[in-house]
């Protein structure tokens, strides 16, 4: 069962694995990154960085479309991260995973448009957030559970 779909540069890191981990009571990580996939010494990195009895799978896009596929329709709850918003438009175009999306840290190399302090993107990503939310998924920018400040796209997609 997919406990939460999370765009989050930093990928799995202490605010991660201290907050969103317990809250949702997480049992499996997919880390959807191409580059993280495909290094052999970050993959590594990331299996082993989280707590015992949990899995994180660092996958290419590819390969995390049947992952989170499955991820959707079992019992174990799951937190899918990736990087950019463009990559979880793939998998929400591919998968039945549940129609909504946090966005916490993103900070793109480039960027030029300003979401909140913590997401600056480029127009590429402000357009697969578009895509996004035309397909009905509720998107939403936040850096950890319980805070008070979060922004709803809804509220500002009309400034893009």
């Amino acid at each position: 069962m997919i406990k939460l779909m999370r765009v989050d540069d930093r990928l799995i890191h202490g605010q991660c694995m201290t907050v969103l981990v317990k809250v949702h009571q997480i049992k499996q990580i997919i880390v959807v990154d191409n580059y993280t996939a495909t290094n052999k010494l970050l993959r590594s990195i990331f299996q082993s960085a989280v707590p015992k009895g949990m899995k994180a799978t660092p996958v290419t896009v590819e390969d995390a479309i049947p992952l989170v596929q499955e991820a959707a329709g079992n019992d174990v709850n799951t937190l899918v991260l990736a990087r950019v918003p463009s990559v979880m438009l793939e998998l929400f175009k591919n998968t039945d995973a549940p129609k909504e999306l946090n966005i916490a840290s993103v900070q793109a190399t480039g960027a030029d448009k300003y979401i909140t302090k913590d997401q600056h993107v480029t127009q590429a990503e402000i357009d697969a957030v578009k895509e996004l939310g035309n397909m009905g998924v509720h998107v939403y920018f936040n850096l950890v559970p319980g805070q008070t400040a979060v922004t709803e796209w809804d509220s500002i997609k009309d400034k893009f």
